[in-house]
């Protein structure tokens, strides 16, 4: 049988639900097995170089989102590579690339010269994956295979307040048309991979 709760002060109750609801914080035994799955492993390129900027095209692998890399706006130095230390077998590349939510960048990717993935890339609020059948190799190059154009595919939502730093992508400081601007790069393969 439930307790009456007292009648409320001023329109403020006085009853608190802990009194029909006990809680109880005591913890069961720690599992036997793993309570997660590794789903995926990730590499960390030795280098960057680029077809031009290339000075700049380790900020993609820096682990920093308020640096980037961009190139210079003709057709044949629209490219990167990443270099690994190893033979490594690779799934997905994981891109933030410059004005994230306005631009579909038209790609090809290789590793060892195969072709991995090509495409272009999801407008989205973050990072885009580029998935495909797992393959080994230790050089991939990213390409851009056409002109990028800008058109917010979120109608300039904005979930910040403060409106300039939540719609920052770079896109101001690289336009649209030849270039190919990467704020981050991550790379992983099928877990338990090498």
């Amino acid at each position: 049988m439930g307790h009456a709760a007292p009648p409320p002060i001023r329109g403020l109750s006085i009853d608190f639900p802990a009194r029909a609801q006990p809680q109880s914080l005591v913890r069961g035994p720690t599992p036997a097995s793993p309570t997660f799955r590794i789903s995926r492993t990730g590499y960390l390129p030795s280098s960057a170089i680029a077809g031009s900027n290339t000075a700049e095209a380790g900020k993609t692998i820096d682990d920093d989102e308020l640096t980037r890399w961009a190139s210079d706006g003709k057709a044949e130095n629209g490219w990167i590579e990443y270099r690994f230390d190893y033979p490594v077998t690779l799934s997905d590349v994981d891109l933030k690339l410059v004005g994230w939510r306005s631009r579909g960048y038209p790609l090809s990717v290789t590793l060892d010269g195969r072709t991995v993935w090509t495409g272009t890339t999801d407008r989205r609020l973050g990072y885009a994956r580029l998935s495909f059948p797992p393959a080994t190799g230790s050089l991939m190059r990213i390409t851009l295979t056409a002109p990028t154009e800008d058109r917010d595919a979120f109608g300039k939502v904005v979930e910040l307040n403060n409106q300039r730093a939540a719609a920052d992508t770079g896109a101001e400081e690289v336009p649209p048309g030849w270039r190919m601007g990467i704020v981050e790069a991550d790379f992983a393969g099928p877990a338990g991979g090498r």
